[in-house]
């Protein structure tokens, strides 16, 4: 997960500099990572931000940024939430979690 945060402050540093390419590439790195891990909605964020990218729509990424910095967030607490939870195996045959503060 540091590594897409950093990809996450890489995309916002290339759309403040105007820099399609840098941008293109960070929105695509942060969706495959995205794809690979189930977060559907960050990596449908990225593929709206890679289209914006091909069509040199400036404006359009620029609200797309503050979605994608949004989406990033809310997998990143779901991350340490799932980290938190031990799935411990009963006598009863039930699964019961144990969480971890």
């Amino acid at each position: 997960m540091q590594q897409t945060g950093r990809r996450v402050a890489k995309a916002g540093d290339a759309l403040a500099a105007a820099d399609g390419d840098a941008w293109s590439r960070a929105v695509h790195a942060i969706g495959g990572s995205s794809r690979n891990i189930g977060a559907l909605q960050l990596a449908a964020v990225c593929t709206a931000a890679e289209k914006l990218a091909r069509e040199a729509n400036g404006a359009g990424s620029f609200v797309l940024i503050n979605r994608l910095k949004t989406e990033y967030e809310a997998v990143k607490r779901e991350i340490h939430l799932i980290r938190g939870i031990q799935i411990t195996h009963q006598s009863n045959r039930e699964f019961r979690p144990i969480f971890h503060g």
